[in-house]
């Protein structure tokens, strides 16, 4: 797959010029750089692997465990999940988890809930839920699940924002950090229990995420990154490694599809 996509970006000096500006960092010392994009590209997959090799593991599941739920507190999520169309129970079993955090924050205290990524329905969307899905289907399952929260999301389709009983909802840009201050302004809200990356799922956006929206958490709030492929794990490893030794509580957690990225 990857000799494939060499092969396209190969194909047009513009392709190899933007890869150039973009992976300046990771080309050898060359007077022709434009000939080795092939380096440039497996230096920087490389990388997050190879420093996280330098880098000791401190790192512990029990340093962050997740607090136990009762059985019919992880049943009602299942359920209300699915009611309302959120593959988080019915493909990914996310349920559990969210179970366990609400559980321990009180189900009956008035939380404030943030999810990137309402669900779009565009096809051509890097992240999409498809035709089929429906769009702000968690944030409706937590309306329900959380009698005296409020709810809120943020989306980069802006067709499918929308506002309802204890729910509202903004434009946000994954990509352009600068979106997000004006994104929570328009919400209303600038302290959370609970942050959920749902959205674009890349390293480079989960990061923006992390970097511009955990200073919002509330004290024992819980941030929780979606969706994490297995090819991506050196990075969340690294990400681990270096949040733990700076006392920061984190844990990048397997279920049976995809991983989850948790810190507090």
């Amino acid at each position: 797959m990857i000799r494939k996509f060499l092969r396209k970006i190969k194909a047009g000096n513009t392709s190899n010029l933007k890869i150039l500006q973009d992976l300046e960092v990771f080309y050898p010392l060359t007077s022709s750089p434009e000939r080795f994009v092939d380096l440039a590209l497996s230096a920087a997959n490389s990388f997050p692997t190879q420093l996280s090799q330098l880098i000791p593991d401190q790192s512990s599941k029990s340093a962050l465990p997740l607090p136990p739920a009762p059985s019919g507190i992880i049943t009602s999520f299942e359920e209300a999940f699915k009611e309302f169309g959120s593959d988080k129970s019915t493909k990914h079993n996310y349920h559990e988890t969210y179970a366990s955090i609400l559980h321990s924050a009180g189900t009956e205290a008035p939380l404030n809930v943030l999810e990137i990524g309402l669900g779009t329905n565009d096809a051509s969307a890097v992240s999409t839920m498809g035709t089929a899905g429906r769009p702000g289907a968690s944030l409706r399952a937590f309306r329900k699940l959380l009698p005296n929260a409020n709810i809120y999301g943020l989306d980069i389709d802006q067709r499918i924002l929308f506002s309802d009983d204890r729910i509202k909802t903004s434009h946000v840009d994954q990509t352009d950090p600068s979106t997000f201050p004006e994104a929570l302004r328009r919400l209303g809200c600038n302290t959370f229990d609970l942050i959920i990356d749902d959205g674009l799922h890349s390293v480079e956006a989960n990061m923006n995420t992390l970097l511009h929206l955990k200073p919002y958490l509330n004290d024992g709030g819980w941030m929780v990154i979606e969706d994490i492929p297995s090819r991506t794990a050196a990075v969340w490893l690294l990400v681990e490694r270096l949040l733990t030794e700076r006392n920061i509580a984190c844990r990048l957690l397997d279920t049976p599809t995809h991983s989850l990225f948790l810190t507090r």
